[in-house]
């Protein structure tokens, strides 16, 4: 008898495809990862370097120096 698949939720698949990437992808200090989130309101970037585990740069459209009045 086969045992019965349980579909994944949403968050257990993106999870899983975060971890597939990641292990192909890395950032270093002379070609630093783009990391990108994007929520419903607004955008959200870093650079990272995987080699020391650092957030070189981080902005969004949240920073001061962007927002517009």
């Amino acid at each position: 008898m086969r045992a019965i698949h349980k579909p994944k939720t949403r968050a257990e698949r993106r999870y899983r495809r975060h971890l597939r990437v990641r292990q192909k992808v890395a950032g270093t200090e002379q070609r630093p990862r783009l990391v990108v989130f994007r929520s419903l309101k607004h955008v959200y970037a870093q650079l990272v370097d995987d080699d020391q585990c650092k957030t070189l740069v981080a902005v969004s459209d949240r920073t001061k120096e962007l927002v517009r009045e």
